[in-house]
């Protein structure tokens, strides 16, 4: 059994890495691995960092920040990142 520490909000964290499987849709695997490719990194560091992006997307919210982009066409739409 793995240990666990507890963080200051209460929540209990994993002591160290924890490995974990994941199953993707095929379209989701293809686009993470495209990620990877793009970016000359591995697969695991691809999937890394698009959930520390999502989770700094959510605090931003969370905090009542919003997340904006701007389209070709010159419209602003209101991203909203757990949708």
């Amino acid at each position: 059994m793995a240990r666990n520490s507890k963080s200051s909000g209460g929540k209990k964290l994993p002591a160290s890495s924890q490995r974990v499987n994941v199953t993707l849709p095929a379209v989701t695997y293809q686009e993470l691995l495209d990620i990877a490719e793009d970016n000359n990194v591995s697969l695991s560091e691809a999937a890394k960092r698009a959930i520390k992006r999502d989770i700094s997307l959510r605090k931003l919210e969370e905090e009542g920040g919003k997340i904006l982009v701007q389209f070709p066409d010159g419209q602003i739409a209101h991203i909203m990142p757990n949708e």
